[in-house]
């Protein structure tokens, strides 16, 4: 009895003082930024968000193809997940009674339903109202991920707010070129494996019944965000402009407007698809989704004031949890 006694004080002494010096760590250490794993990551991200004192302005939610935006301005937040989609974001606002101004939905990636596993280790009873009040127990302070960041030279989660140009509108920045394309980055055999490979994913429409079930998940999450006042826009993003009009990604666009038309609902303008380049045919390259970001910001920019709030977008530079933030 005596050992197990001695045992459980080491632990309390240990984990107070892990407590104590998580509070004082520069942010550098406490900030998610790409250290972990993905599931790591991913947790971190709807932390982050779950956590936060304040609300965002603007939420962007989707799958591994719109978390590459990284060029957000500081009141938007990137809750979207790789291996993931739209749902898992839409079900964190829900559950955290979240109500930003606009939620930005990335249509591209439908199929994959609302992930479970995140959902259960962000929203545990005991676990969850916990994670509020001790720092030490949130996903991004754990030991091995600080050590990680402590490693990091130089901090690469920093960016500038966007600014609008003269005028309100957005200015789009000259663009770099794009080394890292996957036309550019594989050898030929490469490039035309990857190639043919990806046409024969989308090579067939979606099912009608998932479909339905895609349109049924999203009208449940868009009225209940309509009715708490949030706007709600549709996008897509550009993936490879050779595969745009392949059957699995038309007969996804098409059912997505009939169900929520251009009349009734808000959709970004497509983009010029020819225009931009990807690393695998699916997700853009960096300079790709800097100019992405700049053309929602545009549309945004002329339905939305441009007052910005204090939360920083996590445009790959993730806010630590506050302990004893209130959800709003």
């Amino acid at each position: 009895m005596r050992t197990i006694l001695q045992s459980f004080a080491v632990c309390v002494v240990l984990l107070g003082t892990w407590h104590l010096t998580v509070n004082r760590l520069p942010t550098k250490y406490r900030v998610g930024g790409n250290v972990g794993s993905q599931q790591e990551q991913n947790v971190i991200r709807g932390e982050t968000f779950v956590y936060a004192n304040q609300q965002p302005r603007v939420v962007v939610v989707g799958s591994s193809i719109a978390n590459r935006l990284k060029d957000l301005p500081r009141d938007w937040f990137n809750l979207s997940f790789n291996g993931g989609s739209a749902f898992t974001g839409l079900e964190i606002i829900a559950r955290a009674d979240k109500r930003p101004k606009v939620v930005l939905i990335e249509t591209n990636m439908l199929l994959l339903p609302a992930d479970d596993q995140q959902l259960r280790q962000l929203f545990t009873p005991g676990v969850y109202q916990a994670r509020r009040r001790l720092a030490f127990l949130a996903e991004t302070n754990k030991p091995h991920l600080v050590a990680q960041r402590a490693l990091i030279e130089g901090d690469e989660r920093t960016s500038s707010p966007a600014r609008p140009a003269p005028g309100g509108s957005w200015s789009s920045p000259t663009e770099p070129a794009e080394p890292d394309a996957a036309e550019t980055a594989l050898s030929r055999e490469q490039y035309e494996s990857l190639s043919a490979r990806r046409a024969g994913e989308l090579a067939d429409a979606i099912d009608a019944n998932a479909l339905d079930r895609i349109v049924a998940d999203l009208k449940y999450h868009v009225v209940n965000l309509e009715k708490r006042g949030v706007e709600v826009v549709f996008f897509e993003m550009p993936e490879h402009s050779d595969f745009a009009d392949a059957p699995r990604p038309t007969s996804v666009r098409r059912k997505l407007k009939d169900a929520f038309p251009e009349d009734r609902y808000a959709w970004v303008p497509d983009a010029d698809r020819g225009t931009y380049r990807t690393t695998d045919f699916v997700h853009l390259t960096a300079a790709g989704s800097k100019r992405y970001a700049e053309l929602l910001k545009s549309f945004l920019s002329t339905q939305l004031p441009t007052k910005e709030s204090k939360l920083p977008a996590t445009a790959g530079k993730e806010t630590a949890p506050a302990p004893s933030a209130r959800v709003e």
